[in-house]
């Protein structure tokens, strides 16, 4: 047993010293037993490398992502993988040896005998390593690899100017693309038409007035940019780990460049804000909700309706006989849900459910609108003017059975079609 130890003692340090006269001719050389043993078995791990040691070629990164499907970038990785596979011919045999021995601990042999079967493993892998890496260390066989690398490492070089010419010539495209784009924000904020400008262009121009921002809808029927107000908030992932995103306060900032070359912009405090398909907050939005919230309209009412700076027209079919609504959810009787209330000490009680589960159904009487004759023109707000022959009106409702005449001083006019309208306004009023 003493003999033993001492031979895989004396061999241990043969290894060492080899490793380290290796490493001074520019092999790199690594040795490593692994003992994983278990009471019922002798489980023995051998694992070596013998690689040559090779000066890397550092060349520049492809500044168009992702650099694996450039050409050039794909040729240089083919030539590293090449040059790394060459520095590890002469890791051979190279390999993981394992070994089992079905020696149970507990025996009264049992420490013995595994003690000679790791010797006599430790002496045969340590062996089959020092003839591996003498053939490694040969001097023969080091030219010939060194010589394979110089050539490899030439193609290369080759390469290099050809990237950092690629490179500048992206950048150069994306600098002339920016310039371009920069003239095409300007050429459309200039001429009214921002919505063809760019989410920078835009966000530069209309400078939302919130930190963190998001260019929700642009809309070029209605001449208006949604931004929706974000604030970051941190979340953990599926994997554990913490993340951040971007949620909505609910706050968005409508504006836009009306056909007159206005300016204009309107803050909306609560109301936006939209879920996504797993029912999170999400930052995206529409200008027709944000215009329902504005101009207190329902958002499918918006299809039917022109627009003349702060106003909109809505077709509407003006009610000429008294109408029965639910008090809740405003919609016809016939639209809510026959229920029975069940109890234990009372009869059942019968009664009508809201569709959109407000509550019960609860009458409420729209009485008909009574329109009156309109002498000459009307002046909606200042500068905005509707007028029509033989044009009746209460209130916000119009009617008429001639086209509806709509001016102002600097907007285009409007001419709307004959029938019954309903007129919306901004709270506050544009500068016109």
């Amino acid at each position: 047993m003493e003999t033993v130890t001492k031979e895989t003692r004396k061999l241990e340090t043969r290894i060492r010293a080899a490793i380290e006269a290796a490493r001074e001719i520019g092999i790199i050389a690594s040795y490593r037993i692994i003992d994983e043993s278990v009471q019922a078995e002798l489980r023995l791990n051998c694992t070596w490398a013998i690689r040559l040691s090779v000066d890397e070629i550092h060349y520049p990164r492809s500044i168009n992502r992702p650099q694996y499907t450039q050409p050039m970038w794909q040729q240089m990785a083919k030539l590293s993988g090449q040059i790394n596979a060459v520095a590890l011919s002469a890791n051979s045999p190279h390999g993981v040896f394992y070994s089992a021995y079905p020696i149970n601990a507990k025996t009264k042999s049992g420490p013995a005998r595994r003690a000679e079967a790791k010797a006599n493993y430790v002496t045969e892998q340590g062996r089959a390593f020092l003839a591996a890496l003498r053939k490694a260390c040969g001097k023969r066989n080091i030219t010939l690899l060194r010589a394979q690398i110089a050539e490899l490492q030439t193609q290369q070089k080759a390469i290099i100017p050809q990237m950092r010419a690629a490179n500048s010539a992206y950048l150069a495209g994306k600098r002339t693309e920016k310039a371009e784009q920069q003239r095409k924000n300007e050429e459309a904020l200039k001429s009214g038409q921002f919505w063809d400008a760019s989410k920078e262009g835009l966000r530069d121009y209309f400078h939302p007035p919130f930190n963190k921002n998001h260019l929700a809808d642009v809309s070029e029927k209605w001449r208006a940019a949604l931004f929706t107000e974000c604030e970051s908030t941190g979340y953990k992932g599926y994997d554990g780990n913490w993340r951040h995103k971007l949620v909505p306060t609910g706050r968005g900032y409508l504006c836009g460049i009306d056909d007159n070359g206005d300016e204009w912009g309107h803050r909306i405090e609560h109301g936006l804000g939209s879920y996504d398909q797993y029912n999170n907050l999400s930052i995206e939005d529409t200008v027709e909700h944000a215009m329902s919230l504005l101009f207190e309209i329902p958002e499918r009412d918006l299809k039917n309706c022109e627009r003349q700076g702060d106003i909109l027209f809505c077709k509407w079919a003006i009610r000429t006989e008294r109408v029965e609504r639910c008090r809740w959810c405003h919609h016809p009787k016939n639209a809510h849900t026959q229920r029975v209330q069940h109890f234990d000490d009372l009869p059942d009680r019968p009664y009508l459910e809201c569709p959109d589960r407000y509550g019960e159904y609860e009458a409420s009487i729209l009485e008909p609108i009574e329109l009156h004759p309109q002498n000459g023109h009307w002046e909606i707000r200042e500068s905005h003017t509707v007028a029509s022959p033989g044009m009746l009106r209460n209130g916000s409702h119009i009617r008429s059975a001639n086209p509806i005449v709509v001016t102002h001083t600097s907007h285009a006019q409007v001419t709307l079609p004959p029938g019954d309208y309903r007129i919306y306004t901004l709270q506050v009023q544009d500068a016109d």
